[in-house]
């Protein structure tokens, strides 16, 4: 299309190159996905590089969607499943003899390190991996506890766990198929530029490039760098966030913002949150959520550090459906202290909650101690007694989560068939002397600006008897 004159022994994707050079297709690599390559330059010994060519294309047959092999990983090797196989668009991808580029998922390893290899990262001398082999490699003597829930009322049945597994398998499926090849690969969003873990469903205009420009204020997302810098200087000038004030620390505001009233911001939010969260399905229908957003104020503004939803509608006493902390924020105690407002509005309201699941693996490891801490809090001043249903409604932490976190930390022990909690003050106060060591972030009520809600009205029975 630009006049240029090629050759017999240009390479073949040249060609390809040229045609599609405008199209940004690093992303959208469906689309061109070969079985397999032999290159006509090099058997016709007519390749300027033949000589020098150390890459045989017929080992290419070799790596087909689905099969295992052993990948560099800086200075590691691991097992990695091949998802997608793609045409390596360059313009000197004649003298880098790599014309296919492989997506990669690592086994027992979370999907946000799934990635784009080239062919020299596979280590060929160990051959491809059978399943039976993969799973005897990676294989873990890891021993389980038999829990003891069921001692304290909050026993979770076998059969409801199989039976909640069989009715997500389709739902999962689907997400896992839909989900596998991340699309957008880098954000630039202020000052950071960020590499994303997972796919997000952007619009299709948006969702096929390598990298997209968030605005920090509106969260408005663009495919080129000018276009949001022109964008940036009209919405420099009403950066403050929207909705509600509802916490104020020093340099540290929430804000309370209803889908219903800002659609477009908590979508935009959603989408960007989705492409560093995996189990995320909502995306679009914002109307029956509440976010609350954190923000790190200075006198340059207010600057997003991440969020935690709530659905106003659930009747599972779920009292969060989302947790996220941006990157660039992470490991500085936000995640600690967004779990712990969402239980600090949990208790204002007068109720008991927990988290939506399933819950990320750092989700998960972010509960966890959250909990651990709740529950050390409470034992320090309980004088030797333990009460499950109190320490529930002092907390705002729901029963089954108090339950699996003693069992979890061994304290729970059994007496004449009931469920006993031993509270071992050595371990609290070793806990609390590392805690001296390293502070831990949690919300302070004292600067949550919410009502407590007014005790329900007890109505009187009426007298059935009639005169």
């Amino acid at each position: 299309s630009n006049g240029a004159q090629l050759s017999e022994n240009h390479f073949p994707f040249q060609r390809l190159f040229i045609i599609f050079r405008k199209l940004n297709t690093m992303s959208s690599v469906s689309s061109l996905r070969p079985v397999a390559y032999t290159c006509p330059v090099k058997e016709s010994k007519n390749c300027p590089t033949f000589s020098s060519c150390s890459v045989d294309p017929l080992l290419y047959k070799n790596i087909e969607v689905g099969s295992l092999w052993w990948i560099r990983y800086n200075d590691t090797l691991r097992i990695g499943k091949v998802l997608e196989i793609s045409t390596f668009i360059q313009e000197n991808a004649h003298q880098s003899q790599q014309p296919f580029i492989y997506y990669v998922h690592y086994l027992n390893f979370d999907k946000r390190l799934d990635e784009w290899v080239q062919f020299s990262r596979f280590d060929l001398s160990k051959g491809q991996l059978s399943d039976n082999e993969s799973t005897s490699s990676t294989s873990s003597s890891k021993t389980s506890k038999k829990r003891k829930n069921a001692l304290f009322g909050c026993e979770i049945s076998s059969k409801n766990q199989k039976k909640t597994a069989n009715g997500f398998s389709v739902f999962e499926k689907d997400h896992e198929e839909v989900t596998k090849i991340k699309n957008v690969q880098e954000i630039e969003f202020g000052k950071y530029m960020i590499n994303t873990w997972y796919y997000s469903p952007f619009p299709s205009d948006y969702g096929n490039q390598r990298k997209l420009y968030f605005c920090e204020h509106c969260l408005k997302y663009t495919k080129k760098s000018k276009t949001l810098d022109a964008h940036s200087d009209i919405c420099e000038k009403i950066s403050f966030p929207p909705g509600k004030l509802i916490y104020n620390e020093e340099n540290l505001v929430v804000h309370e913002i209803k889908g219903s009233e800002e659609k477009l911001y908590c979508q935009n939010l959603c989408l960007l949150s989705k492409l560093f969260l995996d189990h995320k399905s909502m995306y679009y229908d914002v109307e029956p959520f509440t976010f609350y957003v954190l923000y790190e104020k200075s006198v340059h503004g207010f600057q997003l550090v991440g969020y935690f939803s709530k659905d106003l509608n659930s009747p599972q006493d779920y009292n969060l459906a989302c947790i996220l902390v941006l990157p660039p924020f992470q490991r500085r105690g936000y995640g600690k202290l967004l779990i712990s407002l969402s239980y600090e509005i949990t208790k204002r309201e007068g109720k008991v909650g927990t988290p939506e699941r399933p819950l990320s693996d750092l989700g998960i490891t972010g509960y966890r101690s959250y909990w651990q801490h709740a529950i050390f809090s409470y034992m320090k001043g309980c004088d030797g007694k333990a009460d499950i249903k109190d320490m529930s409604n002092k907390t705002g932490i729901k029963e089954t989560d108090i339950c699996s976190t003693l069992h979890k930390l061994d304290l729970t022990t059994e007496f004449k068939g009931h469920g006993l909690v031993g509270i071992d003050l050595k371990m609290i106060d070793k806990y609390f002397e590392k805690l001296a060591e390293k502070s831990i972030r949690l919300a302070n009520p004292k600067y949550l600006m919410l009502a407590a809600a007014k005790p329900k009205p007890q109505l009187k029975k009426r007298n059935s008897f009639r005169r």
